[in-house]
């Protein structure tokens, strides 16, 4: 269960294209929080900005004395004269003395000498483990492989079965991976997008019929849910160290437990037939920053 990271957005909103359930009440919550622990999941990921998230962690924490590595977030808008404030009320909330990992939320904070600074003097003090940053884009991924590479130790960014290509090309996994950069990854079943059917309306609003139809024949002939094939896909790749799967109810939870426990690296053959039609996505479908313009 090492590889996999709860996400827990929606545990404090509602988030996800494919949520019709919405945020869960406290009690399903925290019943999610303990199948997580109870089944290996050591690691859960969270934000300041994702609800009140950071406080069920921290309830789940204070009523079991069962301990998570936390990897949270500054808040989107932060400046270095904050950030040990921002730390303290995220691990008061947590219920936690230290954190595994604390994200800068967007890429352009990492170019903000005051902000790194903090952050390293956090770890230094051995408040935080490990310093992420959270990004977009490959540009954003090389400029920290060239220019940071000793002061972020991860880096979180989107790929799943149909947004991959861009990382895959000009080596960037293997790139992170030598200067000794983690690569974690979100978004692998495209905010739920991938789990849609695929004649559901919202594949034909996005225009990812014919996509998600082929990845639909690639999963059946492997005898796969569409879930299975988007962690075996992502988990193919040597690079990737760990994968984010968040949840809005406890079947679904056991489903990505199970699928982790029974993770298989495709084959080559498979991979590129993956990749051919993810090459025919558009960036209006694989960036959920733009699904609304």
């Amino acid at each position: 269960m090492d590889k996999m990271i709860l996400g827990t957005a929606q545990l404090g909103m509602q988030y996800g294209i494919n949520n019709c359930i919405g945020k869960p009440c406290i009690e399903d919550a925290l019943k999610i929080l303990d199948c997580a622990y109870s089944n290996g999941i050591r690691y859960l990921d969270t934000a300041s900005a994702y609800g009140n998230s950071e406080e069920i962690i921290g309830m789940y924490t204070k009523n079991t004395g069962n301990k998570f590595k936390i990897c949270t977030k500054l808040p989107v808008n932060t400046d270095e004269y904050v950030i040990e404030e921002c730390y303290m009320k995220s691990i008061g909330k947590l219920y936690v003395k230290e954190l595994y990992t604390y994200y800068l939320h967007r890429f352009g904070q990492c170019k903000i000498p005051g902000i790194l600074k903090q952050l390293v003097l956090l770890k230094e003090k051995g408040a935080v483990e490990n310093i992420g940053v959270s990004v977009y884009e490959p540009e954003e991924l090389f400029y920290i492989i060239k220019n940071l590479s000793g002061v972020i130790d991860i880096v979180q960014l989107p790929f799943n079965l149909l947004d991959n290509k861009r990382w895959i090309q000009n080596g960037l996994l293997e790139m992170a991976k030598k200067k000794g950069i983690g690569i974690y990854v979100r978004s692998i079943f495209l905010q739920g997008l991938l789990l849609c059917h695929k004649d559901s309306r919202i594949c034909s609003e996005k225009n990812i019929t014919d996509q998600i139809k082929g990845l639909n024949t690639i999963a059946e002939s492997l005898g796969y849910s569409m879930a299975q094939l988007a962690v075996n896909y992502v988990c193919s790749f040597d690079g990737i160290g760990k994968y984010l799967a968040g949840c809005e109810t406890y079947g679904q939870l056991k489903e990505n437990i199970d699928i982790c426990r029974n993770i298989k690296k495709l084959d080559e053959d498979i991979c590129n037939e993956i990749k051919k039609i993810s090459s025919t996505a558009s960036r209006q479908v694989i960036d959920p920053r733009k699904w609304d313009i």
